[in-house]
């Protein structure tokens, strides 16, 4: 009994050497797992880091190709615009005359008609034929501006002859 408590006495101390030498492989050993612990830790942020930036590039990527392709998307709308706009210009200039006015150019075909028989000379009201042309002018206003001002004639000249119209009956 004495010897145990002997030894007792020791372990509580901390001078005992098999209790000292069990002690230290135990640390040892916690030493060791400890930084097997950390290493594995690293280990995985590594491998967690690595994961986000190939994510990270892989989202850059599909988002620059979504970009490039919303853009050339867009650029294609905007050249079919483009493209039906001037189309349309041409059109417009080409029947310009019969947008504007159909009516009057058929009604006053049936007029020439019916009045074949009252042809005269080539310079009056009835006469099929057209007096020469006034000289082609090159003109430096814009075509809305020419089309503005051909509304605004069309509008006066219709006006004015209802006016002519109405005095030549009073009278």
């Amino acid at each position: 009994m004495a010897r145990y408590k002997e030894e007792m006495n020791a372990i509580l101390s901390g001078v005992h050497p098999d209790f000292h030498d069990q002690l230290e492989d135990l640390a040892e050993i916690r030493d060791t797992t400890i930084a097997n612990a950390r290493l594995f830790r690293d280990y995985q942020f590594e491998c967690a880091q690595h994961a986000y930036e190939l994510e990270t590039e892989l989202a850059e990527e599909e988002y620059k190709t979504e970009q490039e392709g919303l853009r050339e998307k867009m650029l294609t709308v905007i050249d079919a615009k483009r493209r039906a706009l001037r189309d349309d210009k041409e059109n417009l200039d080409i029947t310009n005359d019969f947008a504007l006015e159909p009516t009057s150019r058929a009604n006053s075909a049936r007029r020439m008609l019916r009045k074949r028989g009252q042809e005269s000379e080539v310079g009056s009201k009835n006469s099929k034929r057209k007096p020469n042309a006034p000289a082609n002018c090159k003109w430096l206003a814009s075509d809305a501006d020419a089309l503005d001002d051909l509304s605004l004639i069309r509008k006066i000249v219709p006006s004015a002859l209802t006016k002519k119209s109405t005095s030549v009956k009073k009278k």
